[in-house]
Order: structure tokens, then sequence, then C-alpha cells
């Protein structure tokens, strides 16, 4: 018979085969598994291509910001050489009658009157300033309301304020005898209605 020695060294040799065996089929096993790291490695490129294609969109709303800005800019409020159709201009003068812009913008004014002559006190200045900002933001170019400056010939915008001002002036012309039309007797509001038909030395919007 053998030996310890050598039955020893023969159940070694048996192990190291069974190991070498057993290593073997775990890297034929793992084998596929790069194979599979692409697979996902590309699906996951994929989906970060997918993902950016998402994002994409967002820029062109910089784009358009920036449009809006360059043609704000293109559409000075100051040092403003000659008005456009677009623009209300007002001054003492009679020529502001003439001007388009002042036409349309006055039948805006005439068509709100109604609602105006009804509306309440705190709601008053609301239409107003309804109507100065559809004009400034409804029009390409956009609307603007320009007074002359005497010294330089220039034209400059008066601003939200003085135009909601002129505005409510414009708008409150006639009251009394709307609310005549319209069938309503005059309430405490009617007084400054009368006193907004005066002061002839003042601008005019129309």
């Amino acid at each position: 018979g053998m030996t310890k020695d050598a039955k020893d060294a023969e159940t070694n040799a048996s192990l190291s085969n069974t190991v070498a065996i057993d290593d073997k089929s775990s890297s034929s096993v793992v084998s596929p598994s790069p194979g599979k790291t692409d697979d996902t490695e590309k699906n996951a490129k994929v989906a970060e291509t997918n993902n950016k294609t998402s994002i994409t969109p967002p820029p062109p709303k910089n784009d358009d910001d920036n449009e809006k800005k360059d043609a704000a800019n293109q559409w000075p409020l100051k040092n403003i050489l000659s008005p456009h159709p677009n623009d209300v201009i007002y001054g003492r003068g009679g020529g502001t009658n003439h001007h388009a812009g002042n036409k349309r913008y006055r039948k805006i004014v005439n068509e709100r009157k109604i609602s105006y002559v009804t509306s309440t006190r705190h709601e008053k200045p609301v239409i107003a300033m309804d109507i100065v900002k559809a004009w400034r933001t409804s029009q390409d170019p956009p609307g603007r309301f320009l007074k002359q400056d005497l010294k330089s010939g220039l034209w400059n915008d008066v601003g939200d304020k003085t135009a909601k001002d002129k505005t409510s002036q414009a708008l409150r012309e006639r009251a009394p005898e709307i609310r005549r039309e319209i069938g309503i007797r005059g309430c405490a509001s009617g007084g400054g209605g009368g006193g907004g038909g005066k002061g002839g030395g003042q601008d005019h919007l129309f």
C-alpha cells in the first residue's frame, strides 16, 4: 500500500485540481459579466444622452429672454428722435389729436369708459393701469407714452404712473353725461368727474 505521505500528496493534488476547475468554472461564469457591464454602460450612456436631450429645451428660453432684452434695448424709452404709430404722445398743442397712436388709444379708453364710470373708487386706478399695461405689452414694437423735451427736441417715456394718471383723466371726461345716459344718478365721484375736464393749461394725452 501507499505511505501516508503519498496519500497526502495525492489528496493535495486532487484538491488543487478541484480548485483549478472551480476557478475555471467561476471564470466561465464571470466572463459574460464584462459584456453585461458594457451593456450597462451603453444603457447608462443612452440614458445620459436622453437626459441631456430633455435638458436642452431651457436654453431657448434664455435666448428668448435675450431677444426680449435686445428688443427692449433697440426700442428705447428715452432720447427718442421720432414717435412711432404705436406710441401715445401728449402735450399742450392740438397735434396730439392727430397722431395715429393717440387715435387708437382714445378708442380703447372710450370702450372702457362705462366700466370705469360704474366701477368703485378702488377699481378705477386698476382699470387705468390695465389699459396702460395692455398698450405696452400687446404691440410690436411695444407702445410707449411720450412727452417731448423742449430743450433737446427728443421724446421720453413718462413712466407708468404718469401714463396711468393721464389715462384716468381721459376716462373721467364726459363722466356725468355717461352716467345720465346709462341711468346712473350723480354719486360721490360725480364731482370729481366734472373736475377732470378742467385744467386747460395742463398736458393732455389726446
